[in-house]
């Protein structure tokens, strides 16, 4: 796991936000069991979803996870991507991210975003695979790096 953080120009801090990664983006085992390529999401709250015929086995799936902490109810947005590593024949079509109620992510960049009077917050991020036909794995997790900007 590994975490870059930015600051960018805004406000003053006596130290500068920090993040860390608290969950890897695990998408578990399953089957592609059709002669069509198939998606498995995982959603920013943990749930799984599949089409065309995937089989789910063992594993819970899970969101990546970021706790991330700044100064108290500044506002602030994260640039988000993933470096994949998963076997051949799977890959990522797209990704998902919140970071609490009326968040909205595009593009890469997930805003409305907003510290607690603590001075804290969680990032979730989720995602949808592609599998090619008749392909089964293991095990699939993803490499999360994840770039915050801070603003008030």
């Amino acid at each position: 796991m590994a975490s870059v953080l930015v600051m960018s120009a805004g406000p003053c801090f006596a130290a500068g936000p920090t993040i860390t990664t608290e969950a890897d983006l695990q998408f578990g085992r399953f089957l592609a069991a059709s002669a069509l390529p198939v998606r498995v999401t995982v959603s920013t709250n943990g749930g799984r979803t599949t089409d065309n015929g995937v089989l789910l086995a063992g594993e819970s799936p899970q969101p990546a996870q970021f706790a991330v902490s700044g100064v108290s109810n500044a506002i602030f947005q994260a640039s988000i991507s993933l470096g994949f590593s998963g076997p051949s024949g799977v890959n990522l079509e797209s990704l998902t991210a919140t970071c609490g109620a009326g968040s909205t992510f595009t593009s890469g960049v997930l805003s409305g975003c907003q510290f607690s009077p603590a001075g804290t917050a969680t990032i979730h991020v989720g995602g949808t695979l592609v599998v090619d036909a008749g392909r089964s794995s293991t095990s699939v997790s993803a490499f999360n790096a994840i770039t915050v900007q801070v603003s008030n």
